[in-house]
């Protein structure tokens, strides 16, 4: 082992040569690391060293060509921004329903848009009465001490029992009766709660019809008082849309929603992301509205620096992590940059970025930018930066650059693809926590049956849980196997103990399936004609399930597609328009989301968006096929082909 000081006795001595020699010098008897690494000369004459002589010309110029150097350009530096920007408040804000009602309140920021907009109800499910009961149980200590009065409890449960019945969606409904009994969660939830809790839900409504009877309830302020904080609670949780109807839109899978500033209407329509901002807008008013706030603002700009920008320095190369196109064929986030590239590779050096402070609910719109460069000029840029000389009606729209602009609702209907100036600020929160589907419904085309099917993947359990729809299914089908089963068994019993003259005969090898069935958590939609111009939507359907000696219409397991009824108690039609199912899928999804606004305060709401899927299926639906005797022995017994696959809902539910 060579000691330090022959170590740094050679490094001096490589030092005195050229650096070529590098590799001569042994470093493996010690470990130097060098952190900075400089140019030097050991040439009497520095004047080749200080000639800065370039190794590659053609590059040399191909840099100077990028940054612009032959253009002939000042090359000033901005040193101050001035910029006159107009702003126009909100006036009101519009909720409309999936059939078009509209419900007009004033502009307030007290409220985030997205809240406004994607509220739902939530479904009463067991757990919703059993939580809403824990939480009046809360109130209750709160008001009176630690133990409430036993009268009290008595009165609860006794007055707003929770009953088996309370499970059911459907009481008229078999088929929903099979789904309950094979919900595992259920039978656990209810064997826990079913003689221990009172029904909040049912509370809840006997304090808004006034039905309570109970003294310590009736007579006294605080009382009444804490039936009114818990009527005002139980509606802002789990019915925000009691007084109002929800904006969601099942044939357009989407949410609409406007917003007015003076004669002009930013309209959302089909809304389905999950995220509300400027772009999700369309205006449909042609009338410029000149009055507004006006205010200049002074910036000192800095320089921008972006992924994919140039190197700021001649002599520096770019990065190995600069990367033009996106790797990934899925990744979309690079078409910003492909639209931009030439801005990208050109000029980097003089990108200048400065803020832009607005408050949010207005419409900002920024007519001119002045510009004080570092030799004391200043440059006014125009709102639509154009030449002077020409005038805005004679420059195409194509030819424009605008990109905050709010594009116009009726652009193809009316041939004028021209744009809104002024960028849009809606009060949306900039991110939300959201949680794993409550419901989730997959849409597929099935072109060999040609219909769409949703099939319900995720099922609300009624628990606070979830429950897989094909794990549902098969339980339901088991039970339906096993009760036609033991009919067949009882039929053939009775049948061999009667003679007949074809008693002798030989058995048919092969019989004759009118249709098979598909799983209960997929639901059919078929096409349906609207007008004489052949454009068709989806109307939803139901699938018949052979159970006891009967046929019975399969209905939806989820809120998301399911069958409500109008006062008489007729079905109502689901309608889906045929572009919002699109041909390699479509998934829609019920999730609960959280966010923070002003000061702290929280929205809590549940809402649906839809997310483009990427596969179709087939459902395996068959019909008029010859099977063998000995295998649809196994199958579920069809009937003589009297009931039409596919049904459509009719009015009388």
């Amino acid at each position: 082992m060579a000691s330090k000081k022959t170590f740094y006795k050679d490094l001096f001595e490589y030092s005195k040569y050229h650096p070529r020699y590098l590799d001569d010098l042994d470093l493996s008897r010690k470990t130097a690391v060098f952190t900075r690494l400089e140019p030097i000369t050991r040439a009497p004459d520095f004047q080749k060293a200080l000639s800065f002589e370039i190794f590659d010309p053609y590059w040399s110029l191909a840099r100077q060509w990028q940054y612009g150097r032959f253009d002939g350009n000042d090359c000033g530096t901005p040193v101050s921004i001035k910029i006159r920007t107009k702003k126009r408040w909100f006036d009101n804000i519009c909720r409309k329903d999936g059939n078009g009602a509209k419900e007009t309140y004033k502009y307030s920021t007290d409220v985030p848009l997205e809240y406004e907009v994607e509220k739902l109800d939530v479904e009463i499910t067991p757990y919703i009465r059993v939580q809403s009961a824990m939480y009046f149980k809360k109130m209750l200590k709160r008001t009176f001490g630690s133990k409430i009065p036993s009268e009290i409890n008595k009165y609860l449960l006794e007055t707003f029992s929770l009953s088996t019945d309370d499970f059911y969606r459907d009481h008229d409904d078999l088929v929903d009766d099979l789904k309950v009994k094979n919900n595992q969660a259920l039978k656990s939830f209810s064997a826990a709660y079913l003689k221990r809790s009172f029904d909040g839900f049912k509370l809840y409504k006997a304090i808004v019809e006034k039905n309570i009877k109970l003294r310590l309830m009736q007579t006294s302020s605080p009382d009444m008082k804490l039936m009114e904080e818990y009527k005002s609670w139980f509606e802002s949780k789990y019915l925000p849309n009691k007084n109002s109807a929800s904006c969601w839109s099942n044939d357009k899978l989407g949410y609409r929603a406007e917003i007015h500033q003076d004669t002009k209407q930013y309209v959302a329509e089909d809304y389905d992301n999950g995220r509300l901002s400027w772009y999700s807008f369309d205006c449909n008013s042609d009338k410029e509205n000149n009055e507004g706030e006006e205010k200049m603002l002074s910036y000192i700009p800095s320089p921008a620096n972006f992924t994919g920008a140039p190197s700021q320095k001649l002599w520096e190369f770019e990065n190995t992590k600069v990367n033009m196109v996106a790797d990934d064929e899925k990744d979309f986030s690079m078409l910003a940059t492909a639209t931009i590239m030439q801005y990208i590779s050109m000029y980097s050096n003089d990108w200048m970025i400065v803020p832009l402070e607005t408050e949010t609910g207005v419409v900002l719109d920024v007519e001119g930018v002045v510009i004080k460069d570092s030799f004391g000029e200043r440059i006014y840029i125009e709102e639509d930066a154009e030449d002077v000389d020409d005038p805005v009606d004679s420059v195409e729209f194509t030819d424009r650059w605008n990109l905050f602009g709010t594009t116009r609702s009726q652009a193809f209907a009316e041939d004028n693809f021209t744009t809104t100036r002024g960028l849009l600020f809606p009060p949306v929160v900039l991110k939300t926590e959201e949680s794993s589907p409550i419901e989730e419904v997959q849409f597929l085309r099935d072109e060999m049956a040609n219909m769409v099917w949703g099939v319900e993947t995720t099922i609300n359990d009624g628990c606070g849980g979830i429950m897989d729809g094909k794990t549902l299914s098969d339980a339901v089908f088991r039970d339906v196997d096993e009760r036609n089963t033991q009919n067949e068994e009882a039929l053939t019993e009775e049948a061999s103990t009667e003679k007949t003259e074809d008693a002798n005969k030989m058995e048919a090898e092969y019989s004759l399936l009118i249709q098979n069935r598909v799983p209960l958590n997929w639901i059919p939609f078929l096409p349906e004609q609207l007008d004489d111009f052949h454009n068709i939507h989806f109307r939803r359907g139901r699938m018949p399930l052979f159970y006891d000696k009967e046929f019975l219409p399969v209905r939806p397991s989820t809120k998301l597609l399911a069958a409500e009824k109008d006062c008489n108690g007729c079905v109502k039609p689901f309608y889906i328009d045929e572009n919002q199912i699109a041909g390699y899928g479509t998934k829609l999804v019920k999730t609960a989301q959280r966010c923070r606004w002003f000061l702290g305060k929280t929205f809590n709401w549940v809402g649906n968006r839809t997310i483009i899927s990427e596969y179709q299926a087939n459902s395996g639906l068959l019909f008029d096929e010859l099977i063998p005797t000995a295998k649809i022995r196994k199958t579920i017994e069809v009937s003589d082909g009297n009931e039409e696959i596919g049904e459509l809902e009719n009015t009388n539910g």
